[in-house]
């Protein structure tokens, strides 16, 4: 079972980074995920906490081997593809439950979130104003660091523009960035990520999310049904509890806008990838292009509705208007734009292709390098 989902979230160089890690702990390079493996070898974890990880690994693989067939009896998977595809959604939400688990509640998380906005405006206003009245006594200074550290490091030239000035700009751009981001979260549901203790919600989404894409089992209220089975099974699987009902947290995502933007997005989807629609879009080469250009008008409308929500200062309205203008100069060039462009993979030569890949592998196999002396370095400096 440990093979199988291996095989299933691993990528084509982690056999090397797997090797790697067992060298430095036994059995971690098997059982720890690909994001766990990197930090332990670069020792961004210590080894009690990559042990720690590991027992629950095992665990899970254990619970997988008990549920995993009845839940893919449930989904209809029959064929590799379906298998592949549903075994990477399943390790997605077991792994990402303990993480909801220990997550506030979504109210408080919000509000939490909200206090953070609000304090980040007071505080970059208040740095701002004293950074302006220090202007003659930091700026000098200011500008020399900066210079030496970016010729230095062989970045960028140093150019005459007043490096000072520009800080003290960009921090001037964090309140009107955060009023932008709390617009789009109020008006754009879930803009701003949060995790939210919604356990049972999660674990329903994600077998709604198979199921659109198997077309197994329907989603039905019915107590009992094959969904709610598989719910429950999925719960135990990422959980180790058993028998957890979930009815309550069905009945609530049947309803839910979330469900009714998933099965749109699948229509669509489904569209996309069906015979008529690869035909349609290989015979329009420029179908990408519409795309992206009625996106831009949607976000065209965004910036419109945001200057007029309320009354802004001079700064903070200059601010919105110059993102408005950007977004009407990438419609003006998307209009402008020739082709025939490069859409499907079939259309790009193998010798580009192998180039690419060869020079993926160089620098995965730089970065495991890079990775393993970090760890080395990190692993000796805590021994002293």
């Amino acid at each position: 079972m440990l093979d199988i989902f291996n095989s299933v979230i691993d990528s084509s160089h982690t056999t090397k980074w797997r090797q790697a890690a067992n060298e430095i702990l036994e059995n971690s390079g098997h059982y720890l995920t690909q994001p766990d493996l990197e930090r332990f070898i670069a020792a961004e974890i210590s080894d009690a906490e990559a042990e720690s990880a590991i027992i629950k690994r095992k665990a899970f693989i254990e619970r997988a081997a008990q549920l995993l067939p009845s839940l893919l009896f449930f989904f209809g998977i029959n064929d590799e593809e379906n298998l592949r595809s549903t075994l990477l959604k399943i390790d997605d939400c077991c792994h990402d439950f303990p993480i909801i688990l220990d997550s506030p509640h979504e109210k408080k998380e919000k509000r939490q979130i909200k206090e953070n906005l609000d304090k980040a405006k007071i505080h970059a206003n208040s740095l701002l104003n004293l950074l302006n009245d220090l202007r003659g006594h930091l700026d000098f200074e200011f500008d020399q660091h900066l210079k030496a550290i970016l010729e230095t490091r062989d970045m960028i030239r140093h150019s005459d523009i007043e490096n000072y000035y520009m800080f003290r700009h960009t921090l001037s751009l964090i309140p009107v960035i955060i009023d932008i981001s709390m617009f789009k979260d109020e008006n754009y549901e879930g803009y701003i990520y949060r995790i939210g203790k919604k356990l049972s919600t999660h674990v329903v989404e994600c077998a709604y999310r198979i199921s659109l894409w198997t077309g197994h089992p329907r989603l039905v209220t019915t107590p009992g049904a094959d969904f709610s089975v598989v719910c429950s099974l999925l719960y135990e699987l990422a959980s180790g509890e058993h028998d957890v009902s979930l009815a309550g947290a069905i009945n609530k995502f049947a309803r839910s806008p979330l469900r009714k933007q998933l099965d749109a997005d699948n229509q669509e989807t489904r569209r996309e990838n069906s015979d008529e629609g690869i035909r349609a879009r290989e015979a329009d080469n420029f179908a990408s292009t519409r795309e992206r250009i009625l996106n831009l008008r949607k976000e065209e409308n965004l910036w419109e509705e945001l200057i007029s929500s309320k009354r802004w200062n001079e700064f903070e309205l200059g601010q919105l208007n110059t993102r408005l203008l950007h977004t009407l100069e990438k419609i003006r060039h998307a209009y402008l734009e020739y082709g025939p462009h490069l859409v499907w993979g079939h259309q790009i030569s193998q010798s580009d292709l192998q180039t690419w890949w060869d020079k993926r592998q160089e620098n995965d196999a730089r970065l495991l390098e890079l990775k393993i002396i970090q760890g080395k370095a990190r692993r000796q400096r805590n021994s002293d």
